[in-house]
């Protein structure tokens, strides 16, 4: 009973060790991109893209609106 208890507890450590990196990374990405779609909304025109004159609340639309930009502008 103890040793389920010590190999739960040391699991249970390496998952919240596990979590905070994960959240360390999803800080970094986040930070990096809003930057990224801020550039965009400086240097496209936000007549032609609408979706870069709010910003987005999630990562998806950030990314959604930015690969629109890119694609079109290479286009």
């Amino acid at each position: 009973m103890k040793g389920m208890i010590s190999q739960q507890n040391k699991d249970f450590g390496q998952l919240q060790e596990k979590f905070k990196k994960v959240n360390i990374v999803n800080d970094q990405v986040s930070s990096w991109a809003k930057r990224v779609y801020s550039k965009f909304g400086t240097l496209a025109d936000t007549s032609q893209y609408p979706s870069l004159k709010k910003h987005p609340e999630d990562l998806i639309r950030c990314f959604e609106a930015m690969e629109e930009v890119t694609v079109n502008e290479l286009t």
